[in-house]
């Protein structure tokens, strides 16, 4: 069993204690249940949102191997992007990739991306099944309440990114009538 870290004393507040160890780790792989081999329902249509790297890819590759029909592929970094989508094209040949450049951050960037899945997926007569949105950040840094700038950059860029962009694909997935998954660092 991996034993929990105390947070790195360099950046951590020291009035944080224990909080790499509240709770036990009580699993060593997956349990019985999880399925690795799971077939969706046939025309089935996923956006994976902040795709371009981390958990995203993973999630990409494996709606890929669950036989989707459809996959967007949305993110800020297109090399990265383009990157993935070969990846899935290969792993299931007969879905189709695309890949839009989006900042979550930004409403405009956001519509922008609803409005090109609506257009392509309309155009071939589907419906959105499921969003993925894996976008988040945190920095390394802790800062005191009393301490630095309220409307400090990372503070600001935290807060958009985790907060403004998950209501931004909120506001505009809504129509799609699917399933939203919001995975949240």
């Amino acid at each position: 069993m991996v034993q929990p870290q105390e947070p790195n004393k360099d950046w951590a507040d020291p009035r944080v204690t224990g909080f790499g160890n509240f709770t036990e780790t009580i699993h060593h792989k997956p349990g019985s249940t999880l399925q690795s081999l799971i077939s969706l329902p046939p025309r089935y249509n996923v956006r994976v949102i902040g795709a371009s790297r981390g958990i995203s890819v993973d999630i990409a590759r494996s709606y890929a191997k669950a036989d989707t029909n459809t996959i967007i592929l949305a993110a800020r970094n297109t090399q990265q992007l383009q990157d993935l989508a070969s990846q899935v094209a290969q792993i299931n040949p007969g879905c189709v990739v695309h890949s839009v450049k989006c900042d979550i951050t930004s409403a405009f960037s956001v519509h922008d991306l609803a409005a090109f899945t609506h257009e392509k997926l309309g155009q071939e007569g589907k419906h959105l099944n499921t969003v993925i949105v894996n976008s988040g950040y945190a920095n390394n840094r802790e800062l005191n309440v009393t301490e630095g700038n309220a409307i400090h950059e990372f503070w600001a860029q935290s807060f958009a990114i985790n907060t403004f962009s998950t209501y931004h694909v909120a506001h505009y997935m809504v129509y799609s009538q699917g399933h939203c998954v919001s995975i949240g660092i």
